[in-house]
């Protein structure tokens, strides 16, 4: 049976497994990770980020819109 879940949650600060947010449990959760983590850094250096006049507030809200897509992600992809 192929598995249909990238991630499983942690189970939370009171348990062994300490911590909040996802686990990947499966090749596909492991690329997202690294997509997210890639997309981050390429457009750090794609906008310029120690030369752009604005570029705390752009590296912020790709940081922002990146954790908010990846969040939605895990969310439909994780182990309940």
């Amino acid at each position: 049976m192929k598995n249909k879940f990238w991630f499983r949650k942690r189970k939370g600060i009171n348990s062994k497994d300490l911590g909040w947010g996802w686990i990947p449990i499966s090749w596909q959760g492991s690329l997202t990770i690294l997509l997210f983590i890639l997309a981050n850094v390429v457009g750090n250096i794609y906008f310029g980020f120690p030369y752009a006049k604005n570029s705390v507030a752009i590296f912020l809200a790709m940081l922002g819109l990146s954790i908010i897509l990846f969040a939605i992600i895990a969310k439909f992809k994780t182990k309940k």
